[in-house]
Order: C-alpha cells, then structure tokens, then sequence
C-alpha cells in the first residue's frame, strides 16, 4: 500500500510546476506561458508562426511558436491525450514546433498528443497549433 501512495504522489509532482489561469497553462520551474484553448484551424508551418507572431492573448504579444523540446515539457506519459491536465482544452493532434529537422529542411519537428510522440513532418501538412512566450 506504501508503494502506490509513493507511486501516485510522484505523478502528480510531475505536474507540479503547471499552474491555470484564466486563458493560459503557466509553467512555473521554466516560467513560460502556454496559450491554453487550441483556438486555431489547423495550418501549414509558416502560418503557424505567424499566428503566434500576431497574437494579443491574454492582453500579450509576444507569442511565438515554441520549440520542441518546450513542447516535450507538456507531454504527459500517465494520461490521454498525453499532455498535462492543467490544460483545459485538449486535441490529441499533431502540434508544430518551430524546430527544423536538421537532416531535411522542408520538413520540422511535431507532437502527436494522442500518444506524446515525436516525429518530422513537412511543413506543408496542416496541424495544430499551440503558443508559448518567454523562456528560450
């Protein structure tokens, strides 16, 4: 019995640091801001920067597409969709990163948040989006 209570207290301290507020997911160990609500239609990748680029969420804007390893950071490996609870509204999606594959150009890191994996896609495709500002 000790040994689940032990198991169960360290999950959710692997949450710990998130934080809701009204119209974002604070991260208060890397003090970044997450857009909460997927309000965007899927899009290419360049639209998806640019959509960050102009936001004015939460009366901010400094919005940018985050990177992939900001979005590892919001998996969850205990759940489905496999992002952190403390998001209220969740797409188990793919989600754009603003990481370039290194080993092909036209193509750029993604999440899929059904199962929390990683995986090059072109940027041609349409998916998700999520913004994030500070940290980086």
């Amino acid at each position: 019995m000790k040994i689940i209570f032990i198991l169960i207290a360290g999950l959710s301290l692997l949450n710990a640091s998130f934080i809701k507020s009204t119209d974002v997911v604070k991260d208060t160990i890397s003090k970044v801001e997450w857009q909460d609500k997927d309000l965007a239609a899927p899009m290419k990748w360049q639209a998806a920067i640019d959509y960050c680029h102009s936001s004015s969420l939460a009366g901010y804007n400094d919005w940018r597409l985050p990177n992939i390893n900001e979005l590892k950071s919001i998996v969850s490996r205990v759940k489905y969709p496999a992002i952190v609870p403390e998001f209220t509204q969740i797409n188990s999606s793919s989600f754009w990163s603003s990481t370039t594959d290194l080993n092909e150009n036209k193509q750029v890191w993604t999440i899929y948040f059904g199962e929390g994996t990683v995986s090059s896609s072109n940027k041609n495709y349409n998916y998700h989006v999520r913004c994030i500002r500070g940290g980086e």
